[in-house]
């Protein structure tokens, strides 16, 4: 939690949600400093944002005010989108993307798909990334994303040797990841 920017890349999060969510909304909740989360493989800073939303907006407005944040696009945001439409060289499909269900009545959940796989007949394709601000160093960020790659390929490996084991054909070369630098 020490690292400078670590803080600042977190902050531009929290400030754009906090911004998209304002107009959304009649009370918010945005704690002052970051807690840290902590999963088997990394840590993340964390900062729980409670709404209360107008009477009148709906859960797809929410979605749409907030995705994408900044932790997955760039700020400021439509000019990060036209970068990336612009120059990175390939659809990101369900990366990063708003994912989850919602009801008759405008109940829902969704989540932000920051780890995902697309599978295609025998290959798999996973998706993971990490921000990118002033201060990034190139090497530490791409080792970021190459942790966050390397949970789902345990799970793949994992499932594949078991499915090959019963056939007595393992071919390591099956399993291949890709690296999503935002």
């Amino acid at each position: 939690m020490a690292s400078a920017k670590e803080r600042l890349e977190h902050a531009l999060v929290v400030d754009a949600i906090r911004a998209a969510l304002t107009p959304l909304s009649r009370a918010l909740d945005v704690p002052a400093e970051p807690s840290l989360h902590r999963l088997p493989r990394l840590q993340h800073l964390s900062t729980p944002i409670r709404a209360t939303l107008n009477a009148d907006a709906t859960l797809l407005q929410v979605i749409a005010a907030l995705h994408p944040t900044p932790a997955v696009a760039g700020h400021p945001r439509d000019a990060a989108l036209d970068h990336i439409r612009a120059h990175e060289g390939f659809d990101r499909g369900w990366y990063a993307a708003p994912v989850g269900w919602i009801d008759a009545h405008g109940n829902g959940d969704f989540i932000v798909a920051l780890r995902s796989a697309l599978v295609d007949g025998g290959a798999c394709r996973l998706f993971a990334g990490c921000g990118i601000v002033a201060d990034s160093e190139p090497v530490n960020e791409y080792q970021e994303t190459e942790l966050k790659l390397s949970g789902m390929q345990a799970a793949i490996r994992v499932r594949d040797v078991g499915m090959e084991a019963a056939s007595g054909a393992h071919d390591p070369a099956r399993v291949s990841a890709s690296s999503t630098v935002e």
